[in-house]
């Protein structure tokens, strides 16, 4: 259009301005139609909200419109999502009209029937509870593809995220990053974070998140290992850095360092960096080659709970089958739309849930201060419907009553790994309050998942992990002898498959202890399974406690003594002991306003469980029980505060 109501330009926007007038005066509206022989003005869709299957342009509207007038769709709503080879598949996300019933399968034919090949639904129906929209009604297309912090309120369309990874990347080649540099981050999860994750993939170089709780100790321990460095802070965590960076006796190779979200003395800032970098694209992605079999996308801390922490080895090859699995298995349970994660990038869920959700299509919430009050908040403001959460924050959902205290009716999915998840908590959250419960089991080194429940009602078992994971192996084998178990048999848990992590660094010793010749992961944790081939974990070699001859499991323990109506929280470690090796103790954190004596605890042990699971080295209550970021007890904690301690009783 062009006539003198047209607008001047965007304020300090220049480049903007030049794309939505034409030389010639013309307003380019970015809307797709026609006129007719009356001039009349039909419009059919945005330019940028077209869908592209190849060279095809496909439109979301119409394909909205049509299921529109079946009798069950109250609102619709149709994005592309992308394809390894055809551009974009369409997806349907869906609204059912209250009383009524229909299936992906029926709305498929639906469109089928009448509309053209390029309008099938290729990606699918997803049945959702609510369609987004903005402030004048139109459907929120950008909510379907979005990562946001619910903290700062920050967010990134993908398209945005990958423009500003795109730039951040070519900053860092202008500034003489190459191939040989590692990035090295200590920040808590936000938006700025995830772009820098994508432009070290867009380099071809490797990163290192090292987890946002580590410590002077665990940072003079690793950066002087890792050769030349490009650093990544956050504000929280300059100050930190900045003491173990300047301490000149340690020969740190910090070439470059970045503070993300602020400003922090005379470090380079996060938009800096975007600036020197915007308008312009890389050559190529990779901009330095990679090979995916041997090069290193990824290095994370492993075993920091039980042991001197070790940096896992992740190549390209591992994450992308971990990718891959993971969106195979997505088939196996609710199709998220908005997906809300509390682990930090530093984790291998982190990595794992960033990648997934977005490359998936759903809206991926994070948060840069984890705390009970900001998700249960950010569940009702987005109408989170699947959350991935520590078991701990499962347990505190009943004994907390939030279902009554806020409104979580949009939560349909609930993912949770890395510890056990106590067995009455998961029935009262499947057949009390209609949740899908879905308990994973994994490590590091296997980039992560080896086990996930499947998501049928029906099928869900308190305390199993469920069944193994596409491309993977397991077997379970004798501790002593190494040799194989049969089923209901309990050994140590063996996984293999494509997944698995190439090494620790500078570490052949354990690795060789944990890779054997035949390329089985010994994962140094005790379990069996059953005859339907479903695992279930008892508990970690490393941790279980040796009660004369006999091994005692410390999570066993735990689980029932939760089950006390006093208890909130628990660990169980072992104290040795002069002549019995080790007795069990109990740290407990009471419920506020409870009481319980120690030996009212002891009691309710003795009650129920075996000679060798007695409290023998007492209660100690405490105000906080030490966690790690993805909600693990910090047994190394607990066993540091004993570390002297000797029984003789």
């Amino acid at each position: 259009v062009r006539g003198p109501k047209m607008f001047t330009s965007y304020l300090h926007n220049k480049a903007a301005t030049d794309e939505a007038i034409d030389r010639d005066g013309w307003l380019l509206t970015g809307d797709i139609g026609h006129y007719d022989e009356k001039e009349r003005l039909f419009i059919t869709d945005r330019i940028k909200e077209m869908i592209k299957l190849g060279p095809i342009q496909v439109s979301p509207t119409e394909i909205e419109l049509y299921l529109l007038t079946h009798p069950c769709v109250a609102e619709v709503a149709v994005v592309g999502v992308r394809h390894e080879t055809e551009g974009q598949w369409p997806r349907a996300y869906v609204k059912r009209r209250d009383g009524m019933d229909v299936t992906e399968q029926e709305l498929r034919k639906y469109i089928a029937d009448s509309l053209a090949e390029p309008n099938q639904l290729r990606a699918g129906v997803v049945f959702v509870d609510h369609i987004p929209r903005t402030t004048i009604g139109k459907v929120d297309r950008k909510y379907f593809k979005k990562l946001t912090d619910f903290c700062t309120s920050k967010s990134l369309t993908v398209a945005e995220l990958l423009t500003k990874a795109n730039a951040l990347a070519q900053a860092l080649v202008d500034r003489g990053v190459n191939k040989s540099h590692l990035i090295v981050t200590l920040a808590n999860t936000c938006v700025e974070h995830a772009v820098l994750v994508f432009a070290s993939i867009f380099l071809g170089i490797t990163l290192y998140p090292i987890t946002p709780i580590a410590n002077v100790h665990e940072l003079q321990t690793i950066l002087p290992t890792l050769g030349s460095i490009a650093v990544f802070v956050d504000t929280d965590k300059a100050e930190l850095m900045d003491k173990v960076l300047t301490n000149t006796t340690l020969n740190i190779d910090a070439k470059w360092t970045v503070v993300l979200d602020g400003v922090f003395k005379k470090y380079i800032t996060f938009d800096e960096l975007l600036k020197e970098g915007q308008n312009r694209s890389l050559p190529k992605i990779p901009h330095f080659p990679v090979d995916p079999e041997k090069d290193i996308y990824v290095l994370l801390q492993s075993s920091g709970t039980s042991g001197i922490f070790k940096s896992v080895q992740i190549s390209h090859r591992a994450f992308v089958a971990n990718i891959y699995c993971d969106i195979y298995h997505r088939s196996q349970h609710l199709d998220p739309l908005i997906f809300s994660e509390i682990t930090p990038f530093g984790s291998i869920s982190g990595q794992m849930f960033l990648f997934k959700y977005l490359l998936i299509g759903s809206t991926f919430v994070v948060y840069s201060r984890v705390t009970e009050d900001n998700i249960l908040k950010s569940i009702e403001k987005y109408k989170i419907n699947t959350l991935f959460i520590s078991p701990l924050f499962g347990s505190r959902l009943i004994s907390e009553k939030y279902f009554q205290k806020y409104d979580l009716s949009s939560v349909k999915l609930i993912m949770t790994s890395g510890a056990a998840f106590p067995a009455p908590v998961a029935t009262e959250l499947v057949t009390k309050h209609g949740v899908v419960l879905r308990e994973g089991y994994g490590m590091t080194e296997y980039a992560p998942i080896t086990h996930w429940q499947t998501c049928e009602p029906w099928e869900f078992i308190p305390g199993s992990m469920g069944y193994p994971s596409y491309n993977t192996e397991i077997k379970v084998i004798d501790v002593t002898t190494g040799d194989s178990l049969p089923t209901n048999t309990e050994g140590q848990i063996c996984v293999r498959g494509p997944k698995l992590f190439t090494s620790y660094l500078h570490n052949k010793a354990a690795t060789d202890e944990t890779i054997d010749k035949d390329g089985w992961l010994l994962t140094g944790d005790i379990g069996h399974y059953d005859e339907k081939d479903r695992l279930f974990i008892t508990d970690r070699i490393k941790e279980m406690i040796k009660w004369t001859t006999i091994q005692v499991s410390p999570t066993e323990i735990e689980l029932f003594l939760l089950t006390h109506p006093c208890v909130a929280e628990v660990a169980v470690i072992g104290v040795r002991h002069q002549t019995e090796n080790q007795w069990p103790r109990a740290y407990v954190k009471r419920r506020e306003g409870m009481d319980v004596t120690e030996q009212q605890l002891c009691k309710y042990v003795g009650d129920s469980l075996g000679v060798e699971k007695q409290l023998r080295a007492g209660v100690v209550f405490v105000d906080h029980i030490p966690r790690t970021t993805i909600g693990k007890v910090d047994r190394k904690y607990f066993k540091q505060l004993v570390s002297k301690e000797i029984l003789t009783g």
